[in-house]
């Protein structure tokens, strides 16, 4: 993917996982982490970019669950990362 696009792939993964089998070879990349029914994804503030901290949430519009996340950033940041 990041040969074939030239851009880092956001990797997705629960933090569980992330911290056994994924941290030690794609710690650098970006991470989306799930992690729900906690106050904070369990991580340190600099290693995730995305939280998904419910899937079953409640939204207009939307039939069944939905994911809530949250963006570790300034709404600055992500227009950046919406341009690469």
């Amino acid at each position: 993917v990041e040969k074939a696009f030239k851009i880092k792939p956001i990797i997705y993964s629960s933090r569980n996982f992330y911290r056994e089998f994924l941290q030690a070879e794609l710690g650098d990349y970006p991470l989306w982490v799930a992690h729900y029914q906690v106050p904070r994804p369990g991580l340190a503030e600099n290693q995730w970019l995305f939280w998904q901290f419910t899937e079953k949430a409640t939204v207009n519009g939307v039939n069944g669950s939905a994911d809530l996340n949250v963006f570790n950033g300034s709404w600055a940041d992500l227009n950046n990362l919406t341009k690469k």
